[in-house]
C-alpha cells in the first residue's frame, strides 16, 4: 500500500510540475479597447501606455473597427523603454479606414511600454472618432 501511494504522489507532483512549466512560458497578451477623438487639421490622439508582457519582442496588433465619417487616419506605435524613458516610434500606417487590421513585429532589447497614436491629415476639417482593439503580446 505504501509503495503505490508514493508512486501516485510522485506522479501527481510530476504532472503538476509539467503543467506549471508549460504555462510559465506562455506570455499573457494584453488586449485593450480604444475610443479616441482625433483633432481636425493634422490633429493627434493616443491611447494610454501599456506594458509589453514580452520584453525583447515587438508584437503589436491593431484592429480598427471604425473611423468616423468617410475619413481615414494614420496610425503608429509609440514605444517607451522602461529603464530609461527613451521613446521611439514605428513608421506610420497611412490612410487607415473602417475594418482594417495590421501588426508591427520585430526585436528590441529590454522592457517597453507601448501606446497607439492616431493622426488626421492636414486637410481633415473635422474631429474624427476612431475605435477598435489593440493587442500587445
Amino acid at each position: 500500500l505504501g509503495g503505490n501511494y508514493m508512486k501516485k504522489k510522485k506522479l501527481a507532483i510530476l504532472g503538476l510540475s509539467v503543467c506549471l512549466l508549460s504555462t510559465a512560458g506562455i506570455a499573457q497578451a494584453g488586449s485593450y479597447g480604444f475610443n479616441e477623438n482625433v483633432g481636425a487639421f493634422n490633429g493627434s490622439a493616443t491611447t494610454d501606455w501599456k506594458t509589453d508582457p514580452t520584453p525583447g519582442d515587438l508584437n503589436v496588433f491593431v484592429n480598427m473597427s471604425n473611423v468616423g465619417g468617410d475619413y481615414t487616419v494614420d496610425v503608429r506605435d509609440n514605444m517607451k523603454k522602461t529603464a530609461t524613458g527613451a521613446t521611439s516610434n514605428t513608421g506610420w500606417v497611412q490612410s487607415v479606414g473602417d475594418e482594417e487590421a495590421f501588426r508591427w513585429t520585430g526585436a528590441r532589447t529590454g522592457a517597453y511600454q507601448d501606446r497607439i497614436q492616431f493622426s488626421n491629415d492636414l486637410t481633415t476639417p473635422v474631429m474624427v472618432n476612431v475605435y477598435g482593439i489593440w493587442e500587445n503580446n
